[in-house]
């Protein structure tokens, strides 16, 4: 997660698709997770998340996305 995700943001940014919302997930231990969400991840689910809070994650993301958009 520590290579390929501040790689993924990166060329996000770079081919100016910054609106994409990343999500990760997974065994993240907690000096990794907040370095992930300050590169701009939305959120990082760890195992056992609820599926219906992944979904009020996403919905609530895009949201906040499209109102930002709206603006």
């Amino acid at each position: 997660h520590m290579s390929l995700v501040p790689k993924i943001m990166e060329l996000l940014k770079s081919q100016d698709a910054g609106d994409i919302i990343m999500f990760c997930g997974g065994i993240i231990p907690e000096e990794d997770r907040q370095k992930l969400l300050k590169l701009g991840v939305y959120s990082i689910m760890g195992p056992g998340t609820d599926t219906r809070d992944i979904a009020k994650t996403i919905e609530k993301a895009i949201s906040e996305r499209d109102s930002k958009v709206a603006s």
